[in-house]
C-alpha cells in the first residue's frame, strides 16, 4: 500500500497502475483483509466514504467513481493535510477525529442491525450457508480486482503473491462463539475461497488463518494487541488489534517460506547466510 492506510482492492488497483510499476517490482504481495476489504468495496457499506469506489456494469465493464474528491469534506481534508504533514498536534487530532467520525457512521450503519438480530453479520455471513448479499456483491468486485491486478502483472512480466489475512476467528473460543449463532459457520473460508482464486489465477498464495490457528494452539499467547475498550463492531471491519511482536514474527515467517518457495520453482539462487 505504499504506506498509505485504509487501502482497498478499488484504491490497490489504482495506485498498482499509477505507481507501483514505476518501481520495477519483481512481485507485488497483496495482502486481503476481510473485514474492512469487503466492507469498504461500497458506499452502502464503508465506513469511510471520501475513497473512490469501483462499479461494475451489466456488461462486464469497470468504472471508477471519484466524486468523493468534489465534497466540502475532501476539500476540507485536503486543506489541512500540509498541517497535518508538520505538526505532530494536528495529526493526532486529525487521526482522533478520523476514529470518531468512522464509529460513529459504524453506529449509523450497523448499530441496530447488532442489537436486534442475533445471527452473525457483514463479512462473517459469507463464512455461513446464507451470505449477505450486499457482502457477496462486494466480496466478487474484490475478486474480480485481484483478477485485474493478476492479469495486469502478468503482461508486465511481474508476479502476485496473494495472502489472506487471519480473522478473529482463529481463536476457537471466537469460533465455538460463531458456530453457536451459526453453525454453518466455517473460520477458513476465506482461506479456502482465495486459495482458489490464486489456483485458477496460477499465482502463489499464502492463508494466514490456519497458521495462526497452529500457532496458537502451539503456544497460547496472544498475537494481536489487546482490543480497544470500545465497540468496534468486529462483525463489520474491525479486528482485536493490529498484530503484535509474536503476531509479526509469525506472518514473517510464513511469508518467508512462502517466498522461498516462490523463488525456487522460478530458479532463483537463494543464499541463507
Amino acid at each position: 500500500n505504499l504506506s498509505r492506510s485504509a487501502f482497498t482492492q478499488t484504491e490497490e488497483w489504482l495506485v498498482l497502475q499509477r505507481d507501483v510499476l514505476k518501481f520495477a517490482p519483481d512481485a507485488v504481495a497483496l495482502f486481503f483483509y476481510p473485514p474492512n476489504d469487503i466492507n469498504d468495496m461500497s458506499q452502502e457499506t464503508a465506513f469511510d466514504p471520501l475513497r473512490p469506489f469501483c462499479h461494475l456494469s451489466s456488461s462486464g465493464k469497470l468504472f471508477v467513481d471519484t466524486s468523493f474528491n468534489k465534497s466540502f469534506k475532501f476539500k476540507l481534508k485536503s486543506a489541512i493535510q500540509h498541517f497535518k504533514a508538520h505538526s505532530l498536534l494536528v495529526s493526532f487530532l486529525t487521526e482522533r477525529y478520523t476514529l470518531f467520525d468512522s464509529n460513529l457512521r459504524a453506529r449509523k450503519l450497523f448499530g441496530k442491525v447488532q442489537k436486534t438480530n442475533p445471527t452473525l453479520q457483514g463479512y462473517l455471513t459469507l463464512c455461513t450457508s446464507a451470505p449477505d448479499p450486499l457482502f457477496l456483491k462486494n466480496y466478487e468486485l474484490s475478486k474480480f480486482l485481484i483478477r485485474r491486478m493478476a492479469s495486469l502483472l502478468k503482461e508486465k512480466k511481474k508476479d502476485l503473491l496473494l495472502v489472506s489475512i487471519d480473522l478473529p476467528a482463529y481463536l476457537p473460543e471466537v469460533e465455538e462463539q460463531y458456530k453457536k449463532i451459526d453453525s454453518t459457520f466455517n473460520p477458513n473460508f476465506f482461506d479456502e475461497d482465495l486459495q482458489k482464486l490464486a489456483q485458477s489465477l496460477n499465482i502463489p498464495f499464502l492463508g494466514l488463518q490456519k497458521i495462526f490457528r497452529e500457532e496458537y494452539r502451539r503456544n497460547p499467547n496472544p498475537l494481536h494487541w489487546e482490543k480497544p475498550q470500545q465497540r468496534r463492531y468486529e462483525q463489520f471491519g474491525t479486528h482485536a488489534g493490529h498484530w503484535n511482536e509474536r503476531g509479526h514474527q509469525v506472518v514473517a515467517q510464513a511469508f518467508l517460506n512462502e517466498l522461498i518457495k516462490w523463488l525456487s520453482k522460478e530458479n532463483v539462487i537463494i543464499s541463507t547466510d
